[in-house]
């Protein structure tokens, strides 16, 4: 957004910056955070969906990120917790089972009201 008088407003160069620290928190801790995932989930495709998510959880609060090494602990925090409640979720929904076995015959007449 450019100001009346010359240069550009704050809002205009906010959006920069925010992803310039989104791409090296996942430049740097992108591996890492992949890696606590796929532990975790034991399957490299919802690994690699659970990072995403990590990063646009990390994007969403990007500005209660901290700084340096404690950002790494945030961030792995993140992701540990979005995989625990996936897994959760996952044992809480049923598995999908193939066809349904046949009722066995039954020993009630057709029609009987019991």
């Amino acid at each position: 957004m450019f100001r009346a008088g010359g240069g550009f407003s704050y809002e205009a160069r906010a959006r920069p910056v925010r992803t310039d620290r989104l791409t090296y928190l996942y430049r740097t801790y992108g591996p890492a955070i992949y890696a606590r995932c796929r532990l975790l989930l034991a399957d490299p495709s919802a690994a690699e969906d659970a990072t995403q998510e990590t990063f646009l959880r990390v994007h969403r609060h990007l500005d209660r990120v901290p700084s340096a090494r404690e950002g790494l602990y945030w961030i792995y925090r993140v992701a540990t917790n979005y995989c625990l409640n996936h897994l959760r979720d996952q044992r809480a929904r049923p598995e999908p089972r193939g066809d349904l076995p046949e009722p066995a015959p039954s020993s009630t007449p057709r029609g009987a009201p019991w």
